[in-house]
């Protein structure tokens, strides 16, 4: 789980649309190891019609919220999970409505 300071300076970076992106990141479904690939998540956003741009994954990765994985498998597609589940629900649950 995150500090409300933490919660405070994360949200203070995200934009709307991160945080929907975020939404299908948490909802997608996931390998045995919890990760899934960029890939999978621009399918979804695709489908349910949401904005979807690989630099955000790159940033939610970058304030700590996914965490990288091995993107050396399955033709150089980048994996991801998330590093706090209970975390980021708390986060989405306390953004600004």
């Amino acid at each position: 789980m995150y500090s409300t300071t933490r919660i405070d300076e994360i949200l203070a970076k995200l934009e709307e649309a991160h945080l929907r992106l975020l939404w299908v990141c948490l909802d997608c479904p996931k390998d045995d190891q919890g990760t899934f690939c960029g890939e999978w998540i621009k399918n979804r956003c695709d489908q349910e019609r949401i904005a979807f741009h690989q630099g955000w994954l790159r940033k939610l990765a970058n304030l700590d919220v996914l965490q990288r994985r091995d993107s050396s498998r399955r033709g150089g597609r980048r994996y991801y999970s998330i590093k706090d589940d209970a975390g980021v629900r708390q986060l989405l649950a306390l953004q600004p409505a």
